[in-house]
């Protein structure tokens, strides 16, 4: 797997669960490195209960590995939650 496929896989599940502990769509998701690269993305939670993402910016200042990144979520409260993605795929989410 590679480190996209693990970003994705670990926003989805991070969204996900801070959704089900009370943070409500839609959720500004932004992620960086430590060399600089930058995603960002807005998801919105459709009739279905599905989310959708609207990509905002990305920027990849060096190839190959990553990982690291540090993510912050937003939502519609202006809640906010700080996200740890590991090159070993664990994403741990921490409330500020």
């Amino acid at each position: 797997m590679d480190d996209i496929d693990i970003i994705i896989k670990s926003i989805e599940g991070a969204l996900e669960k801070l959704a089900a502990g009370g943070m409500t769509p839609p959720f500004v998701f932004v992620a960086a490195s430590r060399h600089g690269d930058l995603f960002a993305v807005r998801c919105r939670q459709g009739e279905d209960g599905r989310l959708s993402y609207e990509p905002l910016a990305v920027r990849s200042e060096t190839p190959g590995s990553c990982l690291p990144v540090t993510c912050m979520v937003i939502d519609r409260a202006g809640r906010a939650a700080r996200l740890v993605i590991r090159a070993g795929g664990a994403g741990e989410a921490t409330f500020h």
